[in-house]
């Protein structure tokens, strides 16, 4: 009975991995038979004492007085009396450590282990013959920082900063590093001297799979990997949290590996089978770690996921077509059509769709659907295998028109939130270039409108306005410029803009051309020289008393074009400026000029 209570709760780990029992009883084979069907049966090992009676009345007698200590309400008022019984106990446990030292040392041990049993082995050896039998794979890492099943905080810190590293400067040498932190030992003793990190011909740096190296480090670390891809493969049908991964292999026999080390072996073992795994952080799919992942990793590994990932013949035609999706938007070819990749890829174009893109009103039905189904995406091979081809209605899988009609609108529908943001902004720069009189979009253009921005520059008095002025003097052929114009006229970063903002865009910047245009009629308060000509002309039709005024701005350009103009037709002998101005008003009248 007592075999069974000392058996039945305990679960072996790679810190408390077996459990020596001392039998004093002569029915020592009924104990071997018990264990023998126990699942934990190799982390047991038993030892035959026999106690005279004296030291067996020395055990009972600790017991009782234990019993006593921590029963007996009459000590806590008897100070004497608790003193007693405590001295008594002490003295009884000191018997005890006694009589255990001296029995473990001559006693024949039997376990499940053949080549152990019945041999007189001193405790702290057999404790490490038994680990090296129990954990024959285990990864062995020859760092006392990490090696252990807590770390210290400036240990935590260390690590924690190599897998920050290892997720920025994984191409670099070293990852970068030109001194000596706690971190690049880390880095060093475990990574780098195990070829876990090589440089692939005249390419960067990058992590390898240690099933491309052949020393004991990596063979044990490939098990390790290929027992955890198995693991998922069974149970690929759900979210595999990696505490649950942990408890199941990583620090089971036959590997018992320490948490200390582990968070830096998951990073290896998710990066370097990214193509297999789906990795989620609280459900929700993450096409990339980031540093954000790595504190999850390291502090709540029950709130990360892998899932394994597998393809049939219908499954890659819908990922080929996919993968294509991304090679005509960004000329960026994919090298992988495992369900991750492919998803992985589609989404980071969508993730780079500006702010305004994801919340306008301004787009297509189709775009909006498109965009609708990439914000709840989830799950990579849900997402491309289910949730895609499903996004017009169900259709079937091996139905390949259909399937493209799909593929096809949702490269229109990225393609379009890709480009509304910049479509709109060159609606923008048009407009703005056009209320100033300029209708062809070049470096000669621009620089005669920065002058003029110069010439009127500190003229209005205003502050609003002079940072108008100030940002149509910082104007260049880079769309940029327009855009932080439309950022300056709004008061808000283009990440934040709404529907009703672009429409403020545009009323803002006609308001603020015409105040412009309007200063410079006034440029000679600074004594220069106004860079525009204004005028109005007032007409009156017969039989109506409406008066209609039309109202122009000419540039040096315009004026200059107009000598020449008139040059030609004095030249001529016209003269007539009555004339002239008939067919002026006409032409305005028939919209001519604009």
């Amino acid at each position: 009975d007592e075999i069974d209570t000392l058996t039945k709760d305990f679960k072996p780990t790679a810190d408390h991995f077996a459990r020596f029992v001392l039998i004093a009883s002569d029915d020592i084979k009924s104990c071997i038979n018990k264990l023998k069907h126990l699942d934990t049966a190799q982390h047991f090992v038993l030892g035959l004492v026999a106690l005279s009676p004296i030291q067996v009345d020395t055990i009972q007698e600790y017991s009782a007085l234990k019993q006593i200590s921590e029963t007996r309400s009459e000590l806590s008022r008897d100070k004497i009396a608790r003193r007693e019984v405590n001295d008594r106990i002490d003295a009884r446990r000191q018997e005890i450590e006694n009589l255990f030292l001296k029995l473990v040392s001559g006693i024949s041990w039997i376990s499940t282990f053949p080549d152990l049993n019945g041999q007189k082995i001193a405790i702290h050896k057999l404790v490490s013959m038994l680990a090296e039998r129990i954990f024959p794979n285990t990864v062995k890492v020859h760092n006392e920082l990490v090696n252990r099943a807590k770390t210290s905080g400036s240990a935590s810190r260390a690590l924690k900063q190599l897998l920050y590293d290892l997720v920025k400067s994984e191409h670099l040498k070293n990852l970068g590093y030109t001194k000596y932190p706690a971190e690049r030992g880390i880095f060093a003793s475990v990574i780098a001297s195990n070829n876990l990190h090589q440089k692939k011909g005249s390419k960067e740096y990058k992590l390898i799979n240690p099933s491309q190296n052949k020393d004991e480090f990596s063979q044990n670390l490939t098990l390790l990997f290929d027992r955890s891809l198995n693991f998922l493969k069974d149970q690929r049908d759900r979210n595999v949290t990696l505490k649950e991964l942990y408890e199941q292999i990583w620090t089971k026999a036959p590997f018992g590996m320490k948490m200390g080390p582990i968070p830096l072996f998951t990073y290896l073992f998710v990066f370097t089978n990214q193509t297999k795994l789906a990795y989620y952080r609280q459900d929700i799919f993450i096409t990339k770690i980031e540093e954000i992942d790595i504190d999850y990793i390291i502090r709540n590994p029950e709130l990360c996921a892998l899932r394994y990932l597998e393809m049939d013949d219908n499954t890659k035609h819908i990922l080929s077509s996919l993968a294509s999706i991304p090679f005509k938007l960004t000329g960026e070819k994919i090298g992988s059509i495992d369900p991750l990749h492919v998803a992985r890829k589609l989404i980071e174009i969508f993730d780079s769709t500006p702010g305004w893109a994801l919340k306008t009103a301004k787009v297509s039905e189709n775009a909006k659907l498109v965009r609708t189904l990439f914000k709840r995406a989830s799950d990579p091979a849900q997402f491309a295998l289910i949730d895609i081809p499903n996004l017009y209605g169900e259709i079937a899988l091996d139905d390949k028109a259909a399937l493209q009609s799909v593929f096809s609108k949702i490269e229109d529908g990225l393609r379009e939130l890709s480009s509304v943001m910049s479509e709109t902004l060159n609606a923008f720069q048009t407009h703005v270039l056009k209320e100033f009189g300029i209708f062809s979009f070049n470096e000669s253009n621009l620089e005669e409108l920065r002058n003029r921005a110069k010439a009127v520059k500190r003229l209005s008095g205003d502050n609003r306005m002079e940072m108008f002025i100030t940002n149509i003097e910082q104007l260049s052929l880079d769309a940029s410029s327009f855009q932080r114009l439309a950022s300056m006229l709004v008061n808000k970063q283009p990440k934040l803009w709404i529907d009703n903002d672009i429409d403020k865009i545009f009323v803002e910047a006609t308001s603020a051309s015409r105040n412009f245009i309007n200063l410079e009629t006034m440029a000679h308060i600074k004594g220069q020289q106004g860079s525009s000509f204004a005028f109005a002309l007032v007409s009156h039709k017969q039989n109506t008393d409406a008066a209609k005024i039309q109202s122009q701005t000419l540039s040096k350009t315009d004026l200059k074009t107009a000598r020449s103009l008139m040059k030609k037709l004095r030249d001529t002998g016209f003269n007539d400026n009555k004339t002239l101005a008939a067919a002026l008003a006409l032409m305005l009248e028939e919209g001519e000029i604009s």
